[in-house]
């Protein structure tokens, strides 16, 4: 009778482990179709992107010192790329992001890239936007002040996070994609920062 019981067992436990096997499978199956479609967008994103350029709000005013986006983009070194992204304030993550971003370009500092960056938020209220990336978020970075959202009607700029970082060079796109969504996106910026 045991014996029978462990044979019966040792069955369940064989199609048990087999079934995992095979979800696994599967699974990894489903992955792999999920990495095409992701790859094959994002191809189409920077055929649509690359090469154009960008519309400025040239009056929009910087945070951290009252420049103007015209003075900033006057006196940058325009040998250097420039990284810009969008976000809107009005989003609880896209503003915890921030800290995400001083991560990655201490990261991106370390490799000693040459870049410029800055960053347009699209805001109603100035105040509320100094008080959220200054003073919780602790955000040393350029980040402009769009209040009538500007840059992104200007630009038609994607409505998908993961595409609203610009590389440019002479202001022109070299690539699109932002670096904190994602190892693709992180891996490609870098590559186009060192070409």
């Amino acid at each position: 009778m045991k014996g029978k019981i462990y044979l019966l067992f040792s069955i369940v436990l064989l199609g048990f482990t087999s079934i995992l096997i095979y979800k696994s499978y599967q699974s990894e199956i489903g992955n792999s179709q999920s990495i095409k479609k992701i790859n094959s967008f994002d191809q189409k994103m920077q055929e649509k992107w690359v090469n154009r350029k960008l519309v400025f709000p040239l009056e929009s005013v910087s945070l951290l010192d009252n420049r103007t986006l015209r003075d900033f983009l006057g006196s940058f070194d325009k040998e250097k790329p420039l990284i810009i992204s969008f976000f809107d304030a009005g989003c609880s993550q896209c503003v915890a992001d921030l800290n995400t971003w001083s991560k990655y370009l201490k990261l991106l500092s370390d490799k000693n890239y040459g870049f410029e960056i800055i960053f347009i938020a699209k805001a109603n209220h100035l105040a509320n936007i100094k008080y959220q990336v200054i003073d919780l978020a602790n955000f040393k970075y350029p980040v402009f002040f769009d209040k009538e959202g500007e840059f992104l009607k200007l630009n038609n700029i994607p409505d998908i996070k993961a595409y609203q970082t610009f590389l440019l060079e002479r202001n022109q796109i070299k690539y699109i994609g932002s670096p904190i969504q994602g190892e693709l996106f992180s891996k490609q910026l870098e590559k186009k920062l060192v070409q």
